[in-house]
């Protein structure tokens, strides 16, 4: 079995819906993990954005070509597409005007997935996965670059202190610096924003409804499975999918949505081709 890895960044704001109302305080929540409760995107709702994607800019009036890797009504594609978990998200703080924050936990799902699609605890050669799997073993015992200050951040004091300097922050966030939340602040992690949006006529309201939805340079990862004799049309897929952003999830005429797909290359070229080269700059 092949496999692919894939980072997506949130170039606007995203809302992937679970089709129905909440109940609740908020109208139209995003889709999530039912374990965790951490947004996700639902396999079946990443498989048809792509789809889409590659319908209408990839492959228009070539339908046998999406078909093949997609599937049609009366055959399953070649791809397997897995669901996508959120890796990290931005929040205000105090010392700067943004960070992304993660966790441990979110970390450890992402290490568990690439050894269990991978068959190895230890891939020769992966700088980037034996650094991020040292950090979670605490075997990493770098110092911070001289950045080791809590900051503050969606109004309170994080758990703990920035975190600098390691080559799989770069190769998983596209950035210098994370914070890493404790499970107490772990609500920082799960809540969204939420807007309110409304419906007039004639200048008059008519249907006030609130929605929740996932911050631009939010990132997510998932990954792509095939066959063996599929390479070709795996790699093809990587290829193109890297070429422009890719539409997710509704609200795409008021610019929700859009996103870029890197794929994630964690050999022993290091950070700089972790995300690729061949993505849209955010």
């Amino acid at each position: 079995m092949l496999k692919k890895f894939f980072i997506i960044e949130c170039l606007t704001n995203m809302h992937v819906g679970t089709g129905s109302t909440s109940g609740g305080t908020i109208d139209l929540e995003v889709q999530r993990d039912e374990t965790t409760g951490f947004p996700v995107i639902y396999a079946s709702s990443l498989k048809g954005a792509l789809r889409e994607h590659f319908e209408q800019h990839v492959y228009a009036g070539s339908q046998n070509k999406v078909d093949e890797m997609f599937g049609d009504p009366n055959t399953k594609g070649k791809l397997r597409i897995l669901q996508a978990l959120m890796l990290g998200r931005p929040v205000r703080c105090q010392e700067q005007p943004w960070i992304l924050v993660t966790m441990k936990e979110v970390l450890q799902e992402f290490v568990d997935l690439y050894e269990r699609l991978e068959g190895a605890t230890d891939p020769v050669g992966n700088t980037c996965l034996k650094g991020l799997r040292d950090f979670l073993a605490n075997k990493d015992k770098s110092q911070n670059n001289g950045r080791s200050q809590k900051i503050n951040i969606e109004g309170e004091l994080a758990s703990q202190p920035v975190l600098k300097g390691r080559s799989w922050i770069k190769c998983l966030f596209g950035t210098e610096d994370i914070v890493i939340l404790e499970k107490e602040q772990c609500r920082i992690f799960r809540e969204l924003p939420v807007a309110a949006r409304n419906h007039l006529e004639n200048g008059i309201s008519k249907n006030l409804w609130y929605e929740e939805f996932v911050p631009h340079k939010s990132r997510f990862f998932f990954a792509v499975l095939a066959e063996e004799s599929d390479e070709a049309i795996l790699e093809d897929f990587a290829k193109k999918v890297q070429q422009m952003p890719v539409q997710i999830g509704a609200n795409a005429t008021v610019g929700y949505g859009y996103t870029n797909i890197m794929e994630l290359k964690t050999g022993a070229d290091g950070a700089e081709n972790c995300t690729g080269g061949e993505g849209v700059d955010a």
